[in-house]
């Protein structure tokens, strides 16, 4: 995004107005390489009290775009705004909402403007995996009921479900013409933002695995009660916080926020740990969150098997940025295997 981008104009003057109404946008930066027309950029804006660093999102404001699979982007938006809220209202660090136009009416696209927080997105060491861990334990100590823009959450990125897919997958390539007709007119009918050429594409050419196949298989055969849902993030990942050293300064990215088991959290963040610095960051995590919250987490292999099933096959394109993902993503999904043995 251009300064000069005659087609920003009206959403960089409603970010500006945001903040004071005689402010002014006096730079943006894209803060990813793949940014497009949706960002997220930095804004640094002035006005009258000084200078604010602001965070811009944006997106299609039609009903029939979709953000990922079945989530409509509006719905992705909504979520956000509401996980900004709620955690601000209960004292969660993470970014404060400063506007939100949720239906296009003011900027033509969808837009969340919140506060910018400083710090990196990469945790230094494996250690400070506990201190995220800790971090997650404050949102859990927070019940919640599911509701339209919090809803019920079963597992991390609860918009992808790749164990679903891959079922999918398997039934298609293995059936007749007439069946793969049926198959495909239901996967549509659950995947409203694939084309039926995406939908066909994908049917193809999803692969698997034994190591999944079994630790799905497995899966199966636990069904983990929820008594009482708490507030999750949805999406804890290391790169959704920001950090200060070894210190998190908060989380960022709500959009997957809602109401469910604290397990959704930490078996994500186990997992996002054990990639990035092998499974030891997984206890670490895991210890952290123990401490914070005086008790000891249950369930925890299911989860953990939640989190990684949750993902591709081959992960060279899922975490490209991370050498060895899908080997380390397998050796975590063999050590909770074990460890369900074990209960």
């Amino acid at each position: 995004m251009l300064l000069d981008d005659q087609s920003m104009k009206p959403i960089l003057s409603w970010a500006a107005k945001a903040m004071d109404p005689g402010a002014k946008v006096v730079s943006v930066q894209a803060l990813r390489k793949n940014a497009g027309d949706r960002g997220p950029w930095l804004l640094r804006i002035t006005h009258r009290r000084g200078t604010t660093e602001a965070v811009l999102k944006t997106g299609p404001a039609e009903a029939s775009a979709y953000r990922i699979m079945a989530v409509k982007m509006r719905d992705a938006f909504a979520c956000e705004v509401a996980g900004l809220t709620f955690a601000e209202e209960h004292g969660i660090a993470a970014p404060q909402l400063l506007a939100a136009d949720l239906d296009g009416t003011e900027t033509g696209v969808l837009a969340i403007l919140s506060t910018a927080l400083p710090g990196s997105h990469h945790a230094p060491n494996v250690t400070s995996l506990r201190n995220l861990g800790a971090a997650a334990a404050k949102l859990h100590d927070i019940p919640l009921s599911p509701q339209p823009d919090l809803p019920l959450r079963t597992r991390p990125r609860q918009g992808e479900d790749f164990v679903t897919e891959r079922r999918w997958a398997a039934q298609y390539q293995a059936a007749s013409k007439c069946e793969q007709e049926a198959i495909l007119a239901k996967v549509l009918s659950q995947r409203p933002g694939w084309s039926v050429d995406t939908a066909k594409d994908k049917l193809l050419k999803i692969r698997t695995t034994p190591l999944i196949r079994a630790a799905e298989e497995q899966l199966k055969q636990f069904q983990v009660p929820v008594n009482q849902t708490l507030f999750v993030h949805g999406d804890l990942s290391i790169g959704n916080a920001v950090w200060n050293n070894s210190a998190v300064i908060g989380i960022i990215d709500w959009e997957g926020a809602g109401a469910g088991h604290y397990g959704i959290d930490l078996g994500d963040l186990r997992f996002e740990g054990s990639l990035h610095f092998g499974l030891r960051a997984a206890d670490e995590a895991l210890e952290g969150w123990q401490q914070a919250a005086g008790q000891k987490a249950e369930d925890v292999a299911y989860w953990d098997l939640v989190a990684a099933l949750n993902t591709p096959a081959s992960l060279a394109r899922w975490a490209a940025t991370v050498p060895g993902a899908t080997e380390r993503r397998d050796e975590f999904i063999r050590a909770a295997l074990i460890q369900l043995d074990k209960a």
